[in-house]
């Protein structure tokens, strides 16, 4: 034994008592990495790598926040009954229900008079909440109706605020998570973040700070909804419900988000909105995710002639939230996306497509949010109620400056600092497996291929799965602007099933859109 080995063998025989251990972490690591999990190959190695190094840490850790078996587990069962039931919200590409209301709030101050009016002749009383400013005032409203007895029930999440003065009022309380499910990290991970409150089946309001009236048919179906969560957490049976009479004109339709709504429902919901947009995008988030990945869908309405806005609040939840929109900003930026950094606080995000469709309630643009919170959002078709949703947006942009490329270019060394920090601290918000989206810029024209055309017949209507054995080549040119190449052999666009590419891309604004399955795409 050598002064170059001895070393190492102290270091061996130190560790050898715990050896078998660190080995039989290592293995069930690899195990359920490899053949039980689906993350994408940046989220597998990284957990990988973690376990491996670090057996014990990384692979609680990795338990807490990388794991995705909790969902199939706890919530694989509701996802299917909501399913058998047809709940209308769970498919974010569902139609939307006519011969409804609406009205924008925004904020809780502002929606409470008119929910104490709703309730002053309310029979029934279900409420679904997430703990906000304001949510006092809420429940001393409900212990006030459950005291004259009215049917009042509150679904929380694994704490329930006033639960006590609640139920000695009447009230029935319960919580989202079941016993066994409230004492893990579940609870963590995966939060309840849905706010509804559901008045004899015919009114709802849904939102966080930012709130939305609704009547007639979609606020039966976010009834539904919580009847569906109710039976999940008390065990009971879900119970039906009569359809809700219409009362007006407004187009509404609910979209439920988290692991019992399938892992596409928000993103299905932003792409729907997206791919309405004729001239102008305007987008509230609480932060920017630096997933590239996501952003893709900004991007494309941007370079297909969108004029696409975004303010996010200039201080975040998190200190580190601040910083990483700071970051995400850029990539945005340079494809001609405009984004605000507001004074104001954002909670909730709001999307406003053209005046005339808004969106309340969507998660931010993060894949781990996306699939892991349970959420309930809005969409709107209403002229009246886009109007008042797009000025609430004008007057966070307006309370605020906006971002450009030279902000970024010229940030200090200590700010470089502060963003590669917390990059790190967001690391755990990113590994989304649910839809990866890959954009390239190409500064010239592909090498054009002499192919003949394809059958007759053939064409944007008749696109082969992304997912098959023919893979489309698109490419967008835009009027005096960088090419577009996507689906290519190397650039991959990868949708969660048979979804009509150009529904992404307005082609009468863009130029040229070419198809040709197993071929290259061409100009003119």
């Amino acid at each position: 034994m050598t002064y170059v080995t001895r070393p190492f063998f102290l270091l061996v025989e130190t560790f050898w008592p715990v050896l078998p251990l660190v080995v039989a972490v290592d293995l069930l690591a690899v195990y359920l990495l490899v053949f039980r999990e689906t993350l994408d190959p940046r989220s597998f190695a990284f957990w990988m790598v973690l376990c491996i190094v670090f057996p014990f840490a990384g692979f609680a850790l990795y338990l807490v926040f990388g794991c995705t078996l909790y969902a199939g587990k706890a919530f694989g069962g509701k996802e299917r009954a909501d399913r058998g039931s047809g709940l209308a919200d769970i498919a974010g590409d569902a139609p939307f229900r006519c011969g409804g209301d609406a009205r924008f709030y925004g904020c809780l101050e502002e929606a409470l008079e008119d929910i104490s009016a709703d309730l002053a002749s309310a029979r029934s009383v279900h409420v679904e909440l997430h703990p906000a400013d304001g949510a006092g005032d809420v429940s001393a409203l409900l212990r006030s109706k459950a005291s004259e007895g009215a049917e009042v029930r509150v679904l929380a999440g694994r704490r329930v605020p006033g639960r006590g003065r609640l139920r000695s009022s009447g009230a029935e309380v319960a919580s989202f998570y079941r016993r066994p499910l409230s004492m893990t990290a579940v609870p963590l991970r995966y939060r309840n973040r849905r706010t509804l409150i559901c008045v004899d089946g015919s009114v709802a309001y849904a939102g966080d700070t930012v709130l939305v009236r609704i009547e007639g048919p979609a606020a039966a179906d976010l009834e539904s909804r919580f009847l569906a969560d109710w039976a999940f957490a008390t065990g009971r049976p879900r119970e039906s419900l009569a359809p809700a009479p219409e009362t007006g004109g407004c187009s509404a339709r609910p979209v439920s988000t988290g692991p019992d709504a399938g892992a596409h429902s928000a993103l299905l919901a932003y792409e729907g909105l997206m791919k309405v947009a004729g001239r102008t995008l305007h987008l509230s988030l609480p932060y920017l995710a630096p997933d590239e990945n996501v952003h893709a869908i900004l991007k494309l309405a941007s370079l297909s002639g969108t004029e696409v806005k975004v303010v996010v609040p200039r201080k975040g939840a998190r200190i580190y939230q601040r910083w990483n929109s700071f970051a995400a900003a850029a990539p945005l930026m340079s494809s001609g996306v405009r984004v605000f950094m507001s004074e104001k606080r954002i909670c909730d995000s709001v999307i406003v497509v053209d005046g005339r469709i808004c969106g309340v309630g969507l998660p931010p643009f993060d894949g781990r949010a996306m699939r892991d919170r349970f959420q309930i959002a809005v969409m709107i078709e209403s002229e009246k109620v886009s109007g008042q949703a797009l000025r609430h947006l004008e007057e966070a942009m307006s309370s605020g400056a906006e971002l450009s490329t030279e902000d970024y270019a010229g940030r200090s060394f200590p700010d470089r600092v502060r963003i590669a920090l917390s990059r790190v601290m967001m690391l755990f918000n990113r590994g989304s497996h649910v839809s990866r989206f890959r954009i390239h810029d190409l500064g010239r024209l592909p090498r054009r291929r002499r192919h003949s055309p394809g059958p007759a017949g053939r064409g944007h209507d008749h696109l082969p799965d992304v997912h098959g054995a023919l893979r489309p080549q698109v490419l967008l040119r835009l009027d005096d602007g960088p090419f577009l190449r996507t689906a290519g052999r190397n650039h991959t666009l990868s949708l969660h099933g048979p979804h009509d590419i150009l529904a992404h891309l307005p082609v009468q604004r863009s130029g040229l859109l070419e198809v040709h399955p197993r071929r290259g795409a061409r100009g003119p």
